[in-house]
C-alpha cells in the first residue's frame, strides 16, 4: 500500500493496523506486506507528519481467498451436506434401534404367554407367577 505523503521537511509515516502499530516512523511512505493471508485483514490506517502538521487516512483490507486457498481454509471443516448426512443417519440408526427393541419385546411376550409365563391372566397383582399345582396320582391318570 501507498501513504501518499508530501513537506518540507519530509514527513515520517507510521503504519497502523486496527488502531496498533506495524511500522515505525520511517521516511518510506509504502508498506509491502507480502504472502497476505486471511488474518491480515482489517483497517490500516497511514499517519504522516512533520513540524508543520499531520495527516492520515485508512483504508480497510479484505484478503480474498486465491484459487487453491479456498480449499485450504475449509480442510477439516464438514459442510452443510454431511451435517445433514450425519444428522439423518443418526436418526435412522436411533428409529432401527427403536424397532428392534419393539420388536424383541413383542416376541418376549409371546414366548412368555406361549410357555405359561407371566401373562395378564396367569399373573398375581404383584407381578408374580404363581406356583404350579403338584400333580396328585389321580390328576395324572388319564
Amino acid at each position: 500500500m501507498q501513504c501518499k505523503a508530501e513537506g518540507v521537511p519530509t514527513p515520517l509515516v507510521i503504519w497502523r493496523k486496527n488502531g496498533k502499530i506495524i511500522q515505525k516512523r520511517t521516511n518510506h511512505t509504502d508498506f509491502i506486506h507480502e504472502k497476505a493471508t486471511s488474518d491480515d485483514g482489517g483497517v490500516y490506517e497511514c499517519e504522516a507528519s512533520n513540524s508543520a502538521g499531520f495527516d492520515s487516512y485508512m483504508v480497510v483490507v479484505k484478503i480474498k481467498p486465491v484459487g487453491g486457498s479456498k480449499k485450504a481454509s475449509t480442510k477439516g471443516r464438514l459442510g452443510a451436506g454431511a451435517i445433514a448426512g450425519i444428522v439423518i443417519g443418526s436418526v435412522l440408526f436411533l428409529f432401527i434401534i427403536c424397532l428392534v427393541l419393539y420388536r424383541c419385546r413383542h416376541r418376549l411376550k409371546a414366548i412368555c404367554n406361549k410357555n405359561g409365563g407371566a401373562s395378564k391372566g396367569n399373573s398375581s397383582a404383584n407381578g408374580t407367577v404363581p406356583e404350579r399345582k403338584k400333580l396328585t396320582e389321580d390328576s395324572q391318570k388319564v
